[in-house]
């Protein structure tokens, strides 16, 4: 900011003052900004970014695990986290660790909606931000530790898995990873699988102090965020989902065919058990996959057939190899062989062939179009079909092609862009949607409510990501699905009493037992089928099974009962809206040439830079441009766009580091306010590295010198509350106690860093003590030899830690200065604004006490700038928003400040912003709630009360308009504007 001279006149300086506002809500404070995004976020998803927001200012560092119910935005979150601490300058490296048909997913997610551009890494990943498949991390994990990530994201964080004795190669690349990067975020809507032991491995990514009950407890409380969809009805409109299982009875000749098939399946996995190892599991993969695909179609069946056949006899003749270690499904149908029986299963097969040539109905297909026939154009406009194989997607597809529909397809092997061309068909014209699993992961499909399952995967978690493509955040109608099982096969059976068991323990356990994948992961249906295929009542099986999930609900109830409770942040309340955005790139180009934009439909072509602009434009300023969400331009400006950028440089530039400001609100028309800056850095040592955290807290600390306001920290929008600034040639020093309590917080900061690192090094320390009790082959002497050792390692670490923490260089600057005083002192003299400033308070009073009057509960927000409103009143007709404004006759203003015109005319973040202020001050938002202005004319002793008077004034307040939206309105003309609701006499 400028120290003194050069700066322009008035309503450019108060520009400046939005910049500054800007620059410090969006650089300095805990507190996301809707507008830095393409998304319309909620507010819970809001409140989880403020979070991780404020554990970063306040620890260094974000170590979470964000395991929100399935469909609540868990991505819309994570973009927004990476989005601001990138923009802030806070991470530089971000890397996100995903499933393999996820990474397009989320590269267009981030690029679309958050105008993040990301790389996929297929070698080296030489960018800022790159996407990986886990399976692709785990082959090459050395090259990527190699490149110093900042912030790593693994997605569907419950694949990383640690059962047994030995954790999966995806978990151990997760582990050294995680543990060589500061900041690391889970997400997983199903964060354990009923295994303690699993889900505290996987908290250990994030705390590796974590080695008991006692301390997995402790790290859920600090790292886990968890909120269920009861938790936030109010705000997703999640509707409900409802599910029905059809049962088909197959056609005699259809029987027939499948008892064939079933008899093919048992002897082929017969022969898999007379064998060890590789071949084993090879043969018996051949005889489910066999299993599998007849589920799913006849025609899936036949096409089947068909390649083993064909892949047989090539072997028979010696045209092919066979192998025992497949690559996937369709290799191992063409190239596993038992030899010695290659004649006969050629024989079968043959059979088979001819049972299905002679079918000639499809049941399955018919009770997919009656359905269709009930529900399409009447219960949904749009229906979504899932099946695990191409094949049977195919002959659905042209089926259902011939019978009239409008189908899309949407599978594992369409490009990015075919994918992006099929969902926009779907979402404009399709009817249908035939789609297959490995197409389903990320998919948002809430344009359709009904579903149908016609094949049912062997992991049950697969039908839960099936549903929840439709039954998610923005899904605004009842979900239904449908689950096609088919009668009389070995996987229906197992499907049949998994679907059973759920419901019975779902109504005795609760909720946690509403998804599939809860009871049954993908090894628990092998071992279903399995015991089938060996004779063995599967029922039994699945009672067992049941009974091993008890403590799925210990830990649900863990996560629910210890979990992160995410407090509000007041500061959270203020944010920047694109309105306000708008004002000062535009006000800005209008004060410094008037031509260099112009307005095209709704866009703003911005033609050329002012020259007080064009040095500091780093990037594409100009073009055609528009400011929210429901922009239609080619570009958005976002806080972060280039033209944004340089004109907040240009008004901090030029701002001067003390003002003298008139200000019309009573409660803070005579005082002074700072700007202060704390930073704490602390190098701490973490292995054979020192890792630097660095800690700030900027706060706006005001203090009165006449009236009854409060002295202390308000919100950093009291900086625009001025009408009219100028330079000020005095600049008081705030007083120690505003520089302590700033340096305070970053003392407070620091401690706790330091105190949750030492508790880190004293668990793993103690974990390696008891590991040395459990080793085998060693005397007591060597035992306590090695834990003396051990000890004084842990000391010195210890000492090296209190040493850093005691070093820790902690700083306070002013970086602004404003000397507040009221309205009229700079144009009309001090008794003058003295007088309206007595004026403004005594009609704030009057206003109340007529509330009072009326049985109303008054709670006074006068002291809360940024608000748009003096008071809210809780009366028995409701909650009233109120806004007081004081005149003397009809010579006399109305003065509406921009963010009064805000609250007047609620946009759609001002609402969210109101909706805020009510939660925050325990008003439940049930609670029917309307804005009011009140004018309290003290030449006749009225008070009219005007409800909404956005509706009435909108078309008519834009000729009164002075600097930004600031409105000033001569009281005669503003009576012939609107009517008030009431209008009542008041007790001089």
């Amino acid at each position: 900011m400028a120290s003194s001279g050069g700066y322009s006149p008035y309503p450019y300086n108060l520009l400046s003052l939005l910049a500054l506002r800007i620059h410090l809500l969006s650089n300095y404070t805990p507190c996301v900004n809707p507008s830095h995004s393409r998304v319309d976020a909620l507010r819970y998803q809001l409140d989880f970014v403020n979070f991780g927001l404020r554990r970063y200012y306040e620890e260094g560092a974000v170590r979470l695990l964000l395991a929100d119910d399935v469909g609540l935005g868990k991505t819309v979150m994570a973009g927004l986290l990476i989005k601001e601490l990138m923009m802030r300058g806070h991470v530089k490296k971000v890397l996100l660790v995903v499933p393999k048909m996820l990474v397009f997913q989320w590269m267009r997610e981030l690029a679309e909606k958050f105008d993040i551009e990301c790389q996929v890494c297929r070698e080296r990943c030489d960018t800022n931000c790159g996407i990986v498949s886990i399976d692709f991390l785990k082959r090459r994990v050395d090259d990527f530790l190699q490149q110093g990530w900042d912030f790593v994201v693994f997605d569907e964080a419950h694949n990383l898995t640690a059962r047994g004795r030995e954790p999966t190669k995806r978990y151990q690349a997760a582990e050294r990873l995680a543990s060589a990067t500061k900041n690391v975020l889970l997400l997983s809507a199903t964060p354990h699988h009923g295994d303690r032991l699993d889900f505290m491995a996987r908290i250990r990514l994030i705390d590796r102090s974590v080695t008991d009950d006692d301390s997995l407890r402790l790290a859920v409380k600090r790292y886990v965020v968890r909120r269920l969809r009861e938790d936030v009805h109010d705000e997703t409109g999640i509707p409900e989902r409802h599910s029905t299982t059809l049962k088909i009875a197959p056609s005699p000749d259809e029987a027939q065919f499948y008892g064939e098939v079933e008899k093919y399946v048992r002897y082929y996995y017969g022969i898999a058990q007379k064998y060890k190892g590789k071949r084993r599991a090879a043969i018996g993969l051949v005889a489910t996959v066999f299993l599998k695909r007849a589920s799913s179609s006849t025609y899936a069946a036949m096409r089947t057939i068909e390649r083993r056949l064909k892949a047989l006899e090539a072997i028979k003749r010696g045209l092919l190899k066979p192998t025992e270690t497949p690559k996937s499904e369709l290799e191992a149908i063409q190239r596993v062989v038992d030899e010695t029986q290659l004649d006969k299963e050629i024989e079968m097969l043959r059979r088979l062939h001819q049972l299905g040539q002679a079918l000639a109905t499809d049941t399955k297909y018919n009770t997919l179009k009656k359905v269709l026939g009930e529900v399409l154009g009447k219960v949904s406009e749009k229906i979504i079909v899932f099946t695990q194989y191409r094949d049977t997607m195919h002959y659905l597809a042209e089926r259902l092609r011939k019978d009239g529909y409008h189908v899309v397809l949407l599978h594992g092997g369409m490009s990015d862009e075919e994918r992006k061309a099929a969902e926009a068909e779907f979402r404009d014209k399709g009817q249908i949607l035939v789609a297959t699993d490995a197409a389903s992961e990320g998919l948002n499909l809430q344009v359709a409510n009904l579903l149908i399952n016609y094949d049912l995967p062997w992991n049950p978690t697969r039908i839960d990501q099936r549903i929840g493509r439709v039954h998610r955040y923005g899904q605004r109608r009842p979900v239904l699905v449908y689950n096609f099982l088919l009668d009389g096969t070995i996987d229906g059976r197992v499907y049949e009493l998994l679907l059973k068991k759920l419901e019975e323990i779902r109504k005795a356990l609760g909720r946690v037992f509403e998804y599939l994948g809860n009871l049954a992961d993908e090894r628990d249906f092998a071992k279903l089928i399995d015991a089938a295929l060996k004779g063995r009542d599967p029922s039994e099986e699945v009672e067992r099974l049941a009974q091993s999930k008890a403590t799925l609900k210990d830990l649900e109830d863990l996560l629910v009962k210890d979990r992160v409770r995410l407090q509000k942040d007041p500061r959270c309340i203020d944010y920047v809206t694109d309105e306000e955005l708008q004002t000062l790139v535009l006000g800005t180009l209008n004060t410094l040439d008037p031509r260099s934009y112009d307005e095209a439909g709704g866009c703003f072509r911005i033609k050329y830079l002012p020259k007080e602009l064009a040095s500091l434009c780093r990037g594409a300023c100009t073009g055609l441009v528009g400011f929210g969400l429901s922009s239609n331009c080619p570009e958005r400006i976002t806080v972060e766009h280039p033209l944004a950028k340089a004109v907040i440089q240009y008004h901090l530039e030029k701002l001067p580091s003390s003002i003298l400001a008139e200000v019309d609100k009573p409660c803070y028309a005579d005082g002074n306010l700072w700007v202060i800056k704390g930073t704490a850095e602390v190098a701490i040592p973490e292995g054979h590295r020192l890792e630097k955290y660095t800690l700030s807290h900027v706060a706006a600390y005001y203090q009165p010198n006449t009236t009854q306001c409060q002295k202390g920290q308000v919100p950093l929008s009291a900086i625009t509350l001025p009408i009219y600034i100028q330079e000020s040639k005095q600049s008081p020093q705030p007083p120690e106690e505003a520089l302590g309590e700033v340096k305070a917080k970053l003392q407070e900061q620091v401690k706790k860093l330091c105190q949750n690192k030492e508790n880190a090094i004293l668990a793993e320390y103690t974990s390696m003590l008891k590991a040395i009790d459990k080793k085998k082959g060693l005397t007591e002497a060597q035992k306590a030899s090695q834990k003396e050792e051990l000890l004084q390692k842990l000391e010195a670490t210890v000492n090296m830690l209190r040493e850093a923490c005691g070093n820790a260089k902690i700083e306070t600057a002013t970086l602004f200065t404003a000397i507040y005083k009221p309205l009229g002192y700079l144009t009309l003299g001090v008794e003058w604004g003295s007088d309206l400033m007595e004026q403004g308070a005594k009609g704030e009073e009057i206003a109340m006490e007529l509330d009072r009057k009326e049985g109303c509960h008054i709670v006074d927000l006068r002291h809360i700038p940024m608000t748009g409103v003096d008071y809210i009143a809780v009366c028995p007709d409701g909650v009233r928003l109120v806004e007081v404004k004081t005149v003397k006759g009809p010579d006399s203003k109305i003065h509406i400040q921009p963010v009064e015109w805000a609250a007047l005319c609620a946009s759609k973040t001002n609402r969210a912003r109101r909706a805020a202020l009510l939660v925050d001050l325990q008003y439940t938002k049930a609670l029917k709630n309307h804005m009011y202005l009140y004018v309290v004319d003290l030449s006749n002793n009225t008070v009219k009360k005007y409800r909404d008077p956005c509706t009435h004034l909108a078309n008519h307040v834009r000729k009164y308009k002075v600097t930004q939206e600031k409105y000033v309105i001569p009281y005669n003309e503003f009576t012939k504007l609107i009517t008030p609701t009431v209008e009542l006499p008041y007790d001089n």
